[in-house]
């Protein structure tokens, strides 16, 4: 192992092995990063791994579509299951549960929910939905709530699943239940001679056989019709009720009467006619009474689960966040418009919901880049503030005055973003350090200037001394005038007589016009060395050298 992957992070590292004990030590606060590793890791036992760690449904969702390894996109989907059926079981909010429930639909995930269910309205939910006389005896066995057991029992029609709870260890009076809707008379004598049944169910059986099998005494033809035309009259009684389901169960329970009966006496005819004309309408009815039931609750479940889920999708972009992805929004925006349409105000008002809540997240991550931008210009003033104050030789005040002006023109903007704070910190700091260097080449010109006035004193002095000696050397007054031009070139950059000087190789020099050498020397004639070289005169204000042309 180099040194470079040794500073590398656990689970960055090129051994499989170190990268899937670190993905073993992370938890639920490391979501991302194990969703990272489970779409990018190239070892297939460290993408298992972290996708058993995971605990987002959608994430794990995410990483099935798109695992290329049929058995690793398997587990994420079987992963993705456990999450949901565990939210859902959970006591969580009520809407995270029914929209986790939504989303599942194999018989033993919404088995175990209705068997585990922390909210009632969910464990009925997952029953409804549930289906198989086999899962529902589980559901009967192992449910906690004694309404699931006793409606589970009620939806089992098959009298082997049945006569299985009835000799089961399960409780005596769930085995006395299912008994009693056992009617076939060798699934009865199953459980009359099983020894594993209870005590009590046993001896039910035998009532039931006995009942079932014609351990009575024979029914004679008169008192058969009497009791055959009474079973009619009761028939055609319950055409004209209310309660046709229940009117149905008993009617029922008539027709194994009547058939018991029809075994003996053969009934007549134009009773047998009405008996079973009024038998064939009432179960009619009730049985299309029963569908429209089941339509209707059908309906409403789909709605509720359809609310669920809209109101699941609003909450998930409410919470997005201006650093949330795009793709995060977007892959909402698909899943809304993927669900089946409804007509109902509930509906509608979680639309305008949505709506407002895709709007708002837009502005927010409109906002978030608009931020972004203007942070990115000052970043630029900052830099250009910093480039300059450094900058040799010292810039003019104008051209920080320039960027200054540039600060001004963005800052109120950025008037609630922190980070312009820091900012606006180095801006002032690189505006202090551009004053304190042009301080300081201030002070350095100024003592500069001050050498230049004291040189400039001693030779205009010493012209002065030459001016009044009696004898006079032309040759020596010249090269005098000479290096007193020379001195005052290099002082006059900011000196000014009367008016501002002209400028001549980057030095001021004030053009005097024509004068006589006879003005310095009154006494002297004028050499002829000097007039062919520039003449000069001292004027009375310090530091002040006229060069002169004739």
């Amino acid at each position: 192992m180099d040194i470079l992957d040794r500073l590398r992070p656990r689970w960055r590292r090129s051994d499989p092995e170190v990268r899937a004990a670190a993905v073993r030590e992370m938890g639920v606060r490391d979501q991302a990063r194990l969703e990272t590793i489970a779409r990018s890791d190239p070892d297939a036992r460290v993408r298992r791994i972290a996708i058993k760690k995971l605990e987002d449904p959608d994430r794990l969702d995410g990483l099935a579509r798109g695992e290329t390894d049929e058995d690793l996109r398997a587990f994420a989907t079987e992963r993705a299951r456990e999450v949901r059926a565990a939210i859902a079981s959970s006591d969580g909010s009520l809407a995270e549960c029914e929209a986790a429930l939504a989303c599942l639909s194999g018989e033993h995930s919404l088995a175990a929910i209705a068997m585990t269910a922390a909210h009632e309205t969910i464990r009925h939910a997952a029953l409804a939905r549930t289906t198989g006389d086999r899962v529902l005896r589980d559901v009967v066995r192992n449910a906690a709530d004694p309404m699931i057991r006793r409606a589970a029992l009620a939806r089992i029609e098959d009298p082997a699943i049945l006569r299985s709870i009835a000799v089961g260890d399960g409780r005596t009076d769930l085995a006395l239940q299912a008994l009693e809707r056992i009617t076939d008379a060798t699934m009865l004598r199953a459980v009359a001679d099983s020894r594993t049944a209870p005590k009590s169910v046993r001896q039910r059986a035998r009532t039931l056989l006995a009942a079932s099998a014609g351990d009575r005494l024979p029914i004679g033809m008169k008192e058969g019709r009497a009791r055959q035309l009474e079973l009619c009259l009761v028939v055609e009684k319950l055409t004209v009720t209310r309660d046709l389901l229940e009117a149905a169960k008993l009617v029922r329970t008539v027709q194994q009467e009547w058939a018991g009966i029809a075994r003996d006496v053969e009934p007549r005819e134009d009773v047998a006619h009405r008996f079973h004309k009024a038998c064939d309408e009432i179960l009619d009815e009730a049985g299309s009474r029963a569908r429209r039931e089941d339509e209707a609750e059908t309906a409403r479940r789909a709605l509720q689960e359809n609310l669920a889920v809209r109101t699941s999708l609003c909450e998930r972009v409410e919470g997005l966040d201006d650093t949330a992805a795009p793709s995060a929004l977007d892959d909402t925006v698909a899943a809304w418009d993927r669900l089946a349409p409804v007509t109902d105000d509930r509906v509608a008002a979680l639309a305008r919901r949505f709506r407002l809540a895709c709007e708002n997240a837009t502005a927010r991550r409109q906002q978030r880049g608009a931020r972004q931008a203007l942070l990115a210009k000052l970043e630029a003033v900052v830099v250009e503030a910093e480039a300059l104050a450094a900058a040799v030789p010292v810039p003019a005040e104008k051209t920080w005055q320039a960027l200054e002006k540039r600060w001004t023109a963005l800052a109120p903007s950025a008037a609630e973003i922190p980070d312009a704070v820091a900012l606006r910190r180095r801006l002032e700091s690189a505006g202090e350090e551009l004053t304190r260097r042009q301080h300081e080449a201030d002070a350095r010109r100024g003592e500069a200037q001050r050498q230049n006035v004291t040189r400039l004193e001693a030779l205009c002095a010493r012209l002065d001394d030459l001016a009044n000696a009696e004898s006079f050397d032309a040759k020596i007054a010249a090269s005098a005038g000479t290096c007193v031009t020379a001195v005052a070139v290099e002082t006059s950059a900011d000196w000014t007589v009367g008016r501002p000087p002209a400028r001549s190789g980057g030095f001021a020099i004030v053009p005097f016009g024509t004068v006589q050498f006879a003005s310095v020397c009154p006494h002297r004639p004028v050499p002829e060395e000097l007039n062919v070289r520039p003449r000069f005169a001292l004027a009375k204000c310090p530091m002040s050298v006229l060069p002169t042309k004739r």
